[in-house]
């Protein structure tokens, strides 16, 4: 589907485009109605996603001249404020905005976006075909039936007779489903309402998966109970296929929606935590996380390392040479760091051109050693092809020992200031005083 962007702000222009992109779209991104209502004319556009205030004339008014268009009756057009009122809400139903979104708000952002996307794919081609289902039922002649419906409407199931053998490939399988449809009774000793209760009790994201039953009991007191279970949806038998289309493709469409979600969520998490140039976790990371790992090494008294990267006069390489050179020197520091850390490290970049890496289960010695080999790596390496060292500080908070982040950053921070009034383009280590 083609989306259209106009937004004035650079920094909101960018975050729009890695949503977009995060979900599998390269909107067309302008800052003016002029060019917006051009994009709109030549191209086949499905979603509109309009600032409040352009740099030409406001969202509403772009609304009005789109809903005037032939082709832009059906168009979703999604108005993005700063704040929001019941003034703006009506005057935006008013215009034929279709929804409103708080721009400043990531999380609602990115739920609304995504839903509206999905529901607009959804329109269009049914978004069920090619998803994978778990279907359970014991009976020949229903089963055959069913299968036959559900390959009709391009839905790939994987069939079982019983919910023990269903729940065991279930809880072992890596594939993603987006559904499991079950019938109540079927062979072995678990029923399909056991079945329900045991996947909703697992602790991980496979608990949220959407249970859609089939049962030949139409009374209040067990729907009640099998809602109850945790199951999303139920058929009665005999079932028509008309209905069973509508109800597994609700289900699905659901389904898939939770789960483009949860991944767009993760990119925006990564996004936040991540320094855009270097790759390394940013400040912001550190701040979250670095606590975590002081809390571990005191409760299970363990040692933390903790290395300071300084790089020696990387001012004099912006100087001579420019920001962008300086960007690449960054990034390939960066790189190595990543690259020569083991997963449990914590690479991050502190400041302009000041990393940090805190080495859990590492002593004094270890600490030491890794900082030299660093050090010897950065020399060798000619970031940019440009001759390079760095000034490292090396500290190390002893099993047993509390400290809090910033008070072992403060010794290691001493340790690199020593390295560089010795000379630079060495490692100094400082203990911790206990």
């Amino acid at each position: 589907m083609n989306v259209l962007v106009l937004e004035s702000s650079k920094l909101y222009q960018k975050i729009f485009s890695d949503l977009f992109v995060s979900l599998g779209h390269f909107p067309r991104i302008v800052d003016n109605s002029k060019d917006g209502l051009k994009i709109f004319r030549h191209e086949d556009i499905g979603m509109i996603c309009v600032a409040m205030n352009l740099v030409d004339t406001t969202g509403l008014e772009f609304t009005k001249k789109i809903r005037k268009k032939r082709n832009g009756q059906h168009a979703t057009i999604v108005l993005m404020i700063s704040e929001q009122n019941e003034t703006i809400m009506k005057e935006s139903m008013e215009c034929g905005v279709t929804e409103i979104c708080n721009k400043t708000n990531a999380e609602e952002l990115s739920h609304k976006i995504t839903y509206m996307m999905n529901r607009q794919i959804d329109k269009e081609s049914k978004n069920i075909r090619n998803s994978q289902i778990i279907y359970i039922e014991d009976d020949k002649y229903i089963y055959k039936m069913t299968l036959a419906m559900l390959a009709e409407m391009g839905v790939n199931a994987t069939h079982f007779t019983s919910a023990e053998e269903a729940l065991d490939y279930y809880i072992k399988t890596d594939q993603h489903h987006d559904l499991i449809v079950t019938d109540i009774i079927v062979d072995g000793s678990m029923t399909g309402l056991g079945l329900t209760i045991a996947i909703r009790e697992l602790n991980n994201q496979k608990s949220d998966i959407p249970i859609l039953a089939i049962t030949g009991f139409d009374d209040t007191a067990r729907r009640i109970e099998l809602f109850r279970a945790g199951i999303n949806d139920y058929i009665i038998k005999p079932f028509v296929e008309e209905e069973l289309t509508a109800r597994v493709t609700n289900l699905i469409s659901n389904s898939r929606m939770v789960h483009q979600i949860r991944i767009q969520q993760k990119k925006l998490y990564e996004l936040a935590m991540t320094d855009h140039l270097t790759k390394c976790n940013n400040r912001h990371a550190l701040n979250q996380l670095a606590p975590k790992y002081f809390a571990e090494a005191v409760r299970h008294k363990k040692p933390l390392g903790l290395l300071i990267i300084d790089l020696d006069f990387f001012k004099k390489v912006n100087d001579e040479y420019g920001h962008a050179k300086g960007d690449d020197v960054l990034q390939e520091i960066g790189q190595l760091l990543i690259e020569t850390s083991r997963t449990e490290d914590l690479v991050a970049r502190f400041g302009g051109e000041e990393f940090l890496i805190l080495l859990p289960h590492c002593n004094g010695g270890q600490v030491k050693k890794k900082a030299q080999i660093l050090r010897q790596k950065i020399e060798l390496l000619k970031p940019a092809g440009l001759e390079l060292t760095a000034s490292i500080g090396a500290t190390v908070l002893s099993a047993g020992l509390k400290m809090d982040f910033f008070e072992l950053f403060k010794v290691a921070d001493q340790a690199v200031y020593q390295s560089k009034e010795e000379g630079r383009n060495r490692v100094t280590y400082l203990p911790v005083e206990s």
